[in-house]
């Protein structure tokens, strides 16, 4: 439905404008459910495109390859030099101010790896300084307000307290990837082989260990009603 609606130039962004200007944007947004505004704004419409930005919290671009997508049209043999292209047009990109958009655009093997590593964006791309707010909305111009008043930063805070905590210890150079590893020490469990990050000193490394695959069961689709009527049965929801 959202391909063919892109296809008749019915986009989110042109029903987002013209909502805005009957004022009634924030009314929409309020009462629309976020999956129906999350499946617009992801929409792709895939047979006219050659790559695609699926979500701004990715930060990257997928390219649309013949036969991973649902109607790819880069093929195979064509992946490298198109995703080369994408990375050098990125990176070339500078904002009114005259500054590059981006600290880095690479490909993904630049940043991530593993097994499901070929399951992330085929170029990545790092704002500067996270002062540029990424959006996968079309407009006129390149550049322009932020669609929302806030972004995330390199830079954090990390606090700790408790009875396993070890007050004394340092926790410089500690990494976002630590925090997982070292709640799982915590609660004296292993941390799995297969993740990023380490314990930090703080507690008591518990070592490592490996988990079950995880199983990705299709998902399916549950009458709300039936679900409404049998917790109004067990006393859950009351009329």
């Amino acid at each position: 439905a959202m391909e063919t609606a892109a296809r008749a130039g019915i986009t989110s962004q042109r029903v987002g404008r013209v909502l805005e200007r009957l004022g009634l944007a924030e009314v929409v947004v309020r009462h629309v459910p976020k999956g129906m505004i999350r499946a617009g704004t992801e929409g792709v419409d895939f047979p006219a495109s050659r790559a695609y930005a699926r979500s701004h919290i990715e930060c990257g671009v997928r390219l649309n390859v013949a036969g991973r997508e649902p109607a790819g049209v880069v093929p195979q043999e064509e992946y490298d030099a198109v995703r080369e292209a994408i990375i050098e047009f990125l990176s070339g990109i500078e904002t009114p101010d005259g500054e590059p958009a981006f600290d880095d655009v690479a490909p993904r093997e630049a940043y991530f790896e593993g097994r499901e590593a070929d399951r992330g964006v085929d170029v990545v791309v790092v704002p500067r300084a996270f002062d540029q707010f990424l959006s996968t909305q079309v407009r006129e111009s390149a550049f322009g307000p932020p669609t929302e008043p806030y972004n995330h930063k390199r830079d954090g805070l990390i606090a700790a307290a408790g009875e396993a905590i070890d007050a004394d210890a340092s926790l410089a150079g500690a990494h976002l990837f630590d925090v997982a590893p070292t709640v799982l020490a915590s609660l004296g469990l292993a941390r799995g082989e297969h993740m990023d990050g380490d314990v930090l000193s703080i507690v008591e490394s518990v070592g490592k260990r490996s988990y079950p695959e995880l199983d990705e069961r299709e998902r399916e689709a549950t009458d709300e009603r039936a679900v409404e009527e049998r917790l109004s049965d067990l006393g859950y929801l009351q009329e």
